[in-house]
Order: structure tokens, then sequence, then C-alpha cells
């Protein structure tokens, strides 16, 4: 018998030697007893031979004995060999992580990520400043919808627009309140309301609410939410929208001249209530003298003429109480005219009171609000022709309208 042959109860065994993953681990003893290592039973301590899906020739024999795999940490220690041969081949600074190496940004990769971060930044932010913006335009076209309801109740009431009788000096005798009462003032006291929030129906006024009309005092609907110095609190009874008197400084043919009285009917016969200023808006002033600012103007010498203001370079000349109170009538605060465009400068008022280039402006980005006798609120932009923009403040002669009523 050859020397390798391997018998076993008078069989040879020697061609399954090498069948399986597993082969003759250790040796069975046969049923009974003995065998090459020993044992007792039939598959007391026997050979397991593996089926053939499982079969790996070399792997297990009685010349190699059978090796465990290696443990994790010895395999992770060879990924990590491999990855520092790889690195060392492509020059990669970085240690492994994990066994596992990981290249870092590069100064130009940085720049760009940064570069397009701070992009979608400054895009966000526009959007949110942009959609904040709408939203005080929309709050303040709707104070100036509330002031043209009130305007058509009172007509409808009375038969006329609120009457503006005298124009006072800049700086009279006696308190605030001796002067003409403010077109929103007499619309506050004709319907005995806190404020004209409430006004809903054109043809139905709120119930009147006796001694609750408010005094030198912030009013709700008052004030434009895109005036810093409106909602700053620098004046107590700030004032962001006036009434307008006409086209020109002196000339008093508008809607709210002083001593003109008439009514939507008669401006609607002569010239369209869709066509005409009732209402707009004016920046507050600083409440700081001296200082030359779009929403501040200059005392000069009257009476005003066209083109524009008097060269005056005193800095004493210039006032930052525009817009101080709603209550009197006056260019100061609650009166304008289309004498100057959209957002113009810069802003005069005559010492007797009389006749100013007091413009409209507003903190919008993109023009001032303007409320028509119909009701209607347009923006326009500074960019409006001024002849068309002096249209909409100027009235048909007083009899045309007179023979309307």
């Amino acid at each position: 018998m050859p020397t390798n042959s391997f018998r076993f109860c008078g069989a040879d065994l020697s061609p399954f030697r090498r069948v399986g993953n597993w082969a003759w681990a250790r040796v069975f003893s046969p049923p009974f007893g003995g065998g090459v290592r020993g044992g007792s039973g039939l598959f007391g301590s026997g050979t397991r031979i593996l089926p053939p899906f499982r079969r790996r020739a070399g792997y297990f024999n009685r010349a190699s004995p059978i090796t465990p795999p290696a443990p994790p940490s010895e395999r992770g220690g060879d990924l990590a060999a491999r990855a520092q041969q790889n690195d060392r081949r492509t020059g990669d600074p970085v240690g492994p992580v994990n066994g596992v190496r990981r290249r870092g940004l590069s100064l130009i990769e940085f720049l760009v990520i940064f570069a397009i971060f701070s992009l979608v930044l400054l895009v966000l932010l526009m959007v949110a400043t942009r959609g904040r913006e709408e939203a005080r335009l929309v709050s303040c076209r709707m104070n100036l919808g509330q002031i043209g309801l009130a305007l058509a109740l009172y007509d409808q009431n009375y038969r006329s627009l609120p009457v503006v009788t005298e124009l006072a000096p800049l700086d009279p005798e006696g308190p605030n309140g001796a002067r003409s009462p403010s077109p929103l003032r007499t619309l506050l006291d004709s319907f005995q309301l806190p404020d004209l929030t409430e006004l809903r129906d054109p043809k139905t006024v709120p119930s009147a609410r006796p001694g609750q009309v408010p005094g030198e005092m912030p009013v709700p609907g008052f004030v434009c939410p895109s005036d810093p110095n409106a909602t700053g609190g620098v004046f107590a009874a700030p004032i962001s929208y006036r009434a307008a008197t006409g086209d020109s400084p002196s000339r008093e043919n508008g809607a709210f001249a002083p001593r003109r009285t008439i009514n939507l009917r008669g401006v609607e016969a002569v010239d369209g209530l869709s066509f005409t200023a009732g209402f707009s808006e004016r920046l507050v002033g600083d409440n700081q003298p001296g200082h030359a600012r779009v929403n501040n103007y200059r005392v000069v010498t009257g009476p005003l003429s066209p083109p524009g203001c008097p060269v005056n370079a005193d800095p004493a000349a210039w006032r930052g109480d525009a817009g101080s109170s709603w209550r009197a009538s006056d260019y100061r605060s609650t009166l304008y005219n289309h004498a100057l465009p959209p957002n113009g400068q810069p802003s005069c008022l005559a010492s007797d009171g009389k006749s100013a280039f007091m413009g409209a402006s507003s903190g919008h980005t993109r023009g001032v609000n303007l409320l028509l006798l119909d009701g209607s609120v347009n923006l326009v932009r500074p960019s409006i022709d001024p002849k068309v923009w002096r249209e909409f403040a100027k009235i048909g002669p007083e009899e045309a309208i007179a023979t309307e009523k």
C-alpha cells in the first residue's frame, strides 16, 4: 500500500482527504472504538466532511492546518497600510479616518463654496427685505383707502368735502388748537370716532363715540409704516398723509384749497373723480433744526412762485417739524401741493404760511401713494411727467363746479 494512503476499517479513504471546505480536522473513531487519534462512538470525535458546494481545494488539509481569519483590528491595520500606500502615490496630506483616507478642500474650492454661500445669503436677504417693504406699502395704501372712504361718507352727509378755512402764519400766537382744523380732524370730529379704521361701508357711518376724539396724540391709520420718523416717536401726534391744495405754491385750485367749498358730484362733472388728487403722503421731519434733509423744509420770505425755492444758504432756515401734528391746517403738517414732483426737493414754506413748495414724498422704494377722490390709491413713480402730476391736483374753476352742485 502506498505510504500516503489512508485506510479505515479496511477501506482506502485517500481520495476523500481533500473533500469540502473542511477536510480531516479531526479523525473520527469507528463504531467499535479506536481510530487514528482515538475516541468512541460513531461520530463521537470524528471528522466533518463538508458538502461539495462548500469545497475549497487546498485550503484545509493535513499538510496545512486550519488558519483562523485575522481579527478586525489586524484587518483595519491592513486597510490603513494600503490607504497610506495609496496616499504616497497620490500625495494626499490628510491622514486616514477609520481606515479611509479623505482629502480636504483646496483654497480654490473653499473660495468657490464661500462665494456661492454668500450669494445665496444675499438673495435671501433681498427677498426678505422686499417682502417687508411690500407689506408696509400695502398697509400705507390701506390707510389712504380708509381716508378716501371717510371723505365719501362726509360728502354724503354734508354735501361737501371738509373745508380748510384759513392758513395761519407759521408761528402764530396762541396754542396749536386755535388754528383752522385739518381735514382729518374735521372727519374725526364729525363722526365722533377715535380713528378711521372702523369704516367699512361707504354708505354707513359707525356708531359715534362721543368724547373719544383724540387730542395731541398718535392716531392709528395716520402714520405710514415706511416713515421712520413717523413711527419712531419723534413727535407726539405725527401725520404722514396730507390734503392736496393745488398745482402751484400759491394757486388754490385743488380739492382742499383754503376757503374752497366743493363736493364730489361737482368734481366728477368737471374733471372726474378718478383724475383728481385728494391726499398723498409726505415724510415726517427729524425734529432737528438746521438739517438740510429731504423730509425737512426751509422757511423763506413769501410769497413763493415757480420755478422753485429761492436760494438760501443760512442753515438756521431749515426746520425739522414737518408732519409734527395732524390737528391743524397748514403746509407744515397737513397740506401739500403738486408744485414739486414726487420726492422732489428742496421743500420750502413762506413765513406767512400762505404759499409753499411742499411736495409729496415717502419712504417707499418705488414711489409715493396718491389717493384719488374716487377712493382708489395709486403708486406714482418719481419719473412721472411733471405736467401730468400737476394736472392731478388741479380742479376746474369754482363757477363750473358750483353749477353742478
